[in-house]
């Protein structure tokens, strides 16, 4: 499948490229060298991705500035083709690492397919721009959803390895392991018989007692040599007959580990879809936010659409399944008769501004926003319950304009990606 940096060029949002293989090549490694970096540090994705969609974007952007740089290095006489910032060209990259990345690592393909979802409708992109972008963040979505549902299929262990054990078999000797002393007699007593004596019976005494004496003492010696053999030669032998079955057993319960690991990840992995689903049914049925300490009906529309995204949120795991979105922007719906308008962003947030003073400061505190780069709604909403205004670092048209029930869904998917970024940093 071609890169979507390849689309990008097609739609024309590479400039000055001319037909210049080379150029393009030095493109590809920028935007490698732009992967790896953002695989290290998954914090800085939501704001690649951002700029990445921001046809206003700065060339100070600290992400635009990081595709330069990653440029330049492939690239020191770009600024001869380039006199300005090549602002679209450095989007391209930034997109392209983004989305190969995504496609390598299912989480962090979640964080930028969180981020962009409902961004990309905002900005106002043309038709050939938006078509490939659209797609390859579709493929992204489809990746979250799958890391999203990985428990709820099923447990599927599989069967535990069996321990297979065994002693080389080996020809063993029945022979006695001392000498048979009785023959040993026998044989010196033979030996003896022809020495030559004056008188035949003390000849048969003398031989009898040197051949018991010779016997015992014959034996003695090589009892203890074959004795001092046995221990080293079984010793010896012991070790190369275990060696292949202990190393058999180490395999073994090397593999019964790594399946306790993956049957426990499985399991885990379905108890956590499990609890998400029960969570978000028993929010969307009591619509009580706990931490405002009050249901979302006592609350303004603006503030309670806000509260439900950041509440369901905080109680899912992440990234959660695309349907927990949909039920809080149904949920929301139902708040209101009036939730169906689209209402302007900016306006919405002039009404989080005012309100915020009913609710408890330290709800929003523990929420971070990036100090530079890009805004998401998510950033905008905290900011405005902080009573400060961020929207000309957002990159949003003016007129930018979302149902509340859309809102909603767009703070709750933007809180996810910020809270995976986190989670992967």
């Amino acid at each position: 499948m071609p890169r979507l940096l390849v689309h990008l060029l097609e739609a024309g949002l590479i400039e000055k490229l001319d037909g210049n293989d080379d150029r393009f090549a030095k493109m590809m490694a920028a935007s490698d060298a732009l992967s790896t970096r953002l695989a290290e540090t998954p914090s800085a994705l939501i704001g690649a991705t951002l700029a990445g969609l921001d046809p206003n974007a700065p060339a100070s952007d600290p992400m635009m500035a990081a595709a330069k740089a990653a440029l330049v290095q492939q690239w020191p006489t770009m600024a001869t083709v380039y006199p300005d910032p090549p602002v679209n060209t450095l989007r391209a990259l930034l997109l392209d690492a983004c989305h190969d990345i995504g496609t390598k690592r299912p989480r962090l393909g979640a964080i930028v397919w969180l981020s962009a979802v409902d961004r990309l409708r905002l900005m106002g992109l043309g038709p050939r721009e938006v078509v490939p972008i659209r797609d390859a963040l579709m493929a992204l979505g489809t990746v979250c959803e799958t890391e999203a549902m990985s428990g709820s299929a099923g447990l599927e262990l599989g069967q535990l390895p069996a321990l297979r054990l065994g002693i080389p078999k080996g020809k063993r000797s029945s022979a006695s392991t001392t000498v048979k002393r009785a023959a040993l007699k026998k044989d010196i007593e033979a030996a003896t018989a022809q020495v030559p004596y004056i008188d035949g019976h003390q000849r048969r005494g003398n031989a009898d007692a040197y051949a018991e004496q010779m016997a015992q003492a014959i034996a003695k010696s090589v009892d203890r040599a074959l004795a001092e053999l046995g221990e080293s030669s079984s010793a010896a032998a012991l070790e190369t007959a275990l060696a292949p079955v202990i190393d058999g057993l180490k395999k073994t319960l090397d593999t019964q580990r790594q399946w306790l690991r993956d049957s426990l990840k499985s399991m885990d992995q379905r108890i956590r879809v499990g609890d998400t689903r029960l969570n978000a049914l028993w929010w969307a049925e009591t619509l009580y936010s706990p931490a405002l300490k009050r249901s979302y009906h006592a609350l303004p529309p603006e503030t309670a659409a806000v509260a439900m995204a950041l509440d369901l949120a905080a109680m899912v795991d992440t990234p959660a399944p695309a349907s927990v979105g949909y039920l809080l922007a149904e949920k929301v719906a139902g708040l209101r008769t009036d939730t169906d308008e689209s209402r302007s962003i900016g306006n919405v947030l002039d009404a989080l501004r005012t309100e915020r003073q009913v609710l408890p400061a330290e709800w929003i505190s523990p929420l971070t926003v990036s100090s530079e780069g890009r805004l998401s709604v998510r950033d905008l909403v905290i900011l405005a319950l902080r009573g400060e205004d961020g929207y000309a670092r957002s990159g949003l048209p003016e007129d930018a304009a979302l149902t509340l029930p859309d809102l909603a869904h767009a703070v709750f998917r933007q809180a996810q990606a910020q809270r995976l970024a986190e989670a992967l940093s």
